[in-house]
């Protein structure tokens, strides 16, 4: 008898456009946080003009960082943005722009065009402002990672259906990358 290799694990759909794909809400302090930029597309994205928000579950909106520097994710990249109190590695391409910091049950929102286009967003916990249902607050030293994440490590972080519980897995480690990281194509969606 022949034995029949494992089926790959199923994907949903990969994103068209830069997602947040990992997010550390505390680790060695309070504001020891990250959020992780991917690139699932073929081609960079430029980041110019781009805006970082955070948004409480009352409602309230701050920026975290107010503008992008004029910069680029690569096609299949990274770009790891965080607090100036991050001490993970890799290092950060950019800091937060303000002193705000993330907090159980916020939402995490990019924007592009300038600042006005949501571009995705993550919501923790009980926040209101999500996409579909919002995914369990991080642990300390963990994370939420956009899949496939640590079930594919190599097959990049772009799933998206628009429901952040289904999106994102929790991870008891956090693992961010930065643009000095290795590219990682997306895996294939299966139909």
């Amino acid at each position: 008898l022949f034995a029949l290799a494992p089926s790959p694990r199923a994907h949903a759909a990969t994103a068209t456009h830069v997602v947040i794909s990992e997010v550390q809400l505390a680790g060695g302090s309070t504001t020891d946080e990250f959020v992780e930029l991917y690139n699932p597309t073929g081609s960079p994205v430029t980041l110019t003009g781009w805006r970082l928000s955070k948004k409480t579950a009352s409602g309230t909106q701050t920026n975290l960082l107010t503008t992008f520097p004029a910069v680029s994710i690569p096609a299949n990249g990274f770009f790891l943005v965080a607090h100036s109190t991050y001490d993970g590695s890799p290092g950060a391409d950019a800091f937060y722009s303000t002193a705000e910091s993330l907090a159980n049950n916020n939402t995490v929102i990019l924007y592009s065009d300038a600042g006005s286009t949501v571009v995705d967003k993550v919501g923790f916990g009980t926040a209101t402002d999500r996409e579909g249902t919002a995914v369990a607050n991080p642990a300390t030293n963990g994370s939420v990672e956009r899949k496939p994440g640590a079930s594919d490590p190599t097959g990049g972080n772009g799933e998206d259906t628009d429901d952040n519980s289904a999106d994102f897995d929790q991870r008891s480690a956090s693992e961010p990358q930065n643009s000095a990281s290795a590219p990682e194509t997306p895996a294939s969606a299966t139909p």
